[in-house]
């Protein structure tokens, strides 16, 4: 285990060190959950103009129900009991070797990262679901930025975030299980509308675009 901790402490410190002033700004809003309030509407306009709003409505609750059960897991029964400082913790011994963004160091505990697993639990449950490569790509890009968002900002080691991540998307896929079920009678194919799959510009490239056009917003502020 004392192994494990070097080698996530030494990764977290090779990857901590590499800042600049651009990069800081940058990383700071992109763990911004509000700055992807535009991604989580296009998500839903994606969802309903491929499956109909009834579809829609029950995936979307599914999305809520998964991401609250990731982060109560993680914030309300795990780290109580580990109680791992996170890096920038002022009782940690490592945050004098810290780099941190705007005095920001999080709270007290860090293991596992809530962040993490509240984005990998709707890709988890979203991916199988949509099933689109741009769509897989913006998600998966989107979850990875969030993650190393949080080791930039010297909140959370890469362990914290890869067992969050792991938690985030088996509650997502639970979730998803329990969505093809109820909403599409065990099989998510069948309840697509060809007519949404046959227009050049699918409904889940939506996603794609919002997301590409808030990452270039938050380039341009950061600047």
């Amino acid at each position: 285990m004392d192994f494990l901790i070097d080698i996530d402490t030494n990764i977290f410190l090779f990857f901590n060190g590499m800042h600049c002033d651009f990069v800081d700004r940058f990383m700071k809003l992109s763990s911004d959950r509000f700055v992807w309030v535009p991604l989580y509407v296009s998500l839903l306009v994606a969802l309903v103009r491929m499956f109909g709003w009834r579809k829609a409505v029950i995936i979307t609750l599914a999305a809520v129900a998964a991401v609250a059960a990731s982060d109560q897991l993680c914030a309300t029964f795990i780290r109580p009991e580990v109680q791992r400082l996170r890096p920038a913790n002022l009782e940690n011994p490592l945050s004098v070797l810290v780099h941190v963004v705007d005095g920001y160091r999080g709270g007290s505990y860090g293991f596992p990262s809530c962040h993490a697993a509240n984005t990998f639990a709707l890709v988890g449950l979203l991916l199988p679901v949509v099933r689109n490569m741009r769509f897989s790509i913006a998600m998966l890009v989107w979850a990875l930025l969030n993650c190393y968002s949080r080791i930039h900002l010297g909140v959370h080691y890469p362990g914290d975030l890869l067992v969050g991540g792991l938690i985030g998307v088996s509650i997502g896929l639970i979730c998803f299980y329990i969505v093809r079920l109820i909403a599409f009678g065990g099989n998510i194919a069948s309840g697509r509308t060809n007519v949404y799959l046959r227009k050049p510009f699918y409904s889940s490239d939506i996603v794609a675009v919002v997301f590409i056009m808030t990452l270039a917003v938050i380039l341009l502020a950061s600047i």
